[in-house]
Order: structure tokens, then C-alpha cells, then sequence
């Protein structure tokens, strides 16, 4: 199944290891759906697909971006705790400050700003696909 309209304009933008990744998740999530509607008990008709799939990319990306930032910086702050003042990744030497560091910061409050001024924040609590058609469902229940 292609990826949401909406989504693909996000997606174009990514790195093609990221993209891929992107494209298998929301698959994964669209074949699932039928279950995750029944589980969630949200009618179908209450939350188009399109709009579903895009949130749950949105998700999707956020918890990587997320998740990056918190092993970085858990891991520097431990190493610092050793006397140890950067840590290898890879190829690359990570330090608090480095331009590798500061730019996963910087992702990863750009991407926040952007979920609060398209009012998709709520993606930053969610756990799984199901909390976050529960929350669609609220939302556009009263109206938001």
C-alpha cells in the first residue's frame, strides 16, 4: 500500500534507509488496521485511513528522533560520569556540544515545534497505534 499523500511529502525528505523503514512501518500498521479498529473500538468510519496512517508515520518518525536524542545523551552523560568525554558511534566521535550532538538537538526540537503548530503533540505521549486512534477518535469526538 503507498504511503498516505501527506505523508510522502514528509518522506521524500528523509534519507532512504529512514524512508524504507517509513514505508514498511505504515504498511505494516494500514495490514493491521482492521484489528487496531476493533481493539480500539473506533469505528472505521469515525477516522479516515489517510488520516490514521499519517499520524501513525508521524509516530513513527518521532519515536526514532526521540529515541536518538535519549541514547545520546544518556550515553554521554553516563560516559561522563567515567571521565570519559565523547563516545564512538560508528565511524563518528560524539561529545556533548559536537556538531553531530547540537544537530540531533536541534532535529529533535524542530520536529516538537512542528507536532505543536499542526496540533499533532499527542503523538509525543502515545504508545502504540491503538493510543493514538483512541486519541483521534477524542479529539474528533469534541471536536478537536
Amino acid at each position: 500500500m503507498p504511503l498516505p499523500t501527506s505523508l510522502t511529502r514528509i518522506s521524500a525528505e528523509l534519507p532512504y534507509g529512514l524512508r524504507v523503514d517509513l514505508e514498511g512501518y505504515v504498511n505494516s500498521v494500514a495490514a493491521a488496521q482492521p484489528e487496531i479498529y476493533a481493539e480500539s473500538r473506533v469505528s472505521p468510519d469515525a477516522i479516515p485511513t489517510e488520516v490514521f496512517l499519517f499520524v501513525a508515520g508521524v509516530w513513527h518518525l518521532w519515536t526514532h528522533i526521540d529515541s536518538q536524542r535519549w541514547i545520546v545523551n544518556n550515553s554521554l552523560r553516563l560516559a561522563g560520569e567515567f571521565g570519559a568525554g565523547s563516545i564512538q558511534a560508528g565511524g563518528v566521535r560524539l561529545s556533548s556540544g559536537s556538531d553531530d550532538v547540537e544537530g540531533l538537538r536541534r532535529l529533535h526540537n524542530d520536529f516538537r515545534r512542528w507536532l505543536h503548530r499542526n496540533d499533532l503533540e499527542f503523538v509525543i505521549g502515545a504508545q502504540n497505534p491503538r493510543t493514538l486512534l483512541v486519541v483521534l477518535a477524542e479529539r474528533d469526538s469534541n471536536g478537536g
